[in-house]
């Protein structure tokens, strides 16, 4: 299906083109509207979990585990090694 003409001078779009138009823009704002709402969402989950171990636990799998899911922790919290 041919959505565009083009010529040396301009671009216009086809009959199709033109009849699929108003979808795509619904589209786009849909997943505009989608974006918003899971950026909300991640706002409202963002929360601050504080683990404290002796050293010797640093070493299991979980703390690693912990790093590598959520990333080093921001400010003076130390991130796991």
């Amino acid at each position: 299906m041919k959505l565009f003409e083009r010529s040396s001078r301009r671009v216009r779009l086809t009959r199709e083109g033109e009849y699929l138009l108003s979808y795509a823009q619904r589209l786009l704002a849909d997943s505009r509207q989608f974006d918003q709402a899971a950026a909300a969402c991640r706002q409202e989950q963002t929360k601050i979990l504080d683990l404290y171990a002796i050293p010797t636990m640093t070493n299991y799998d979980f703390f690693k585990a912990v790093n590598r899911l959520y990333g080093p922790t921001s400010g003076d919290r130390p991130a796991f090694s």
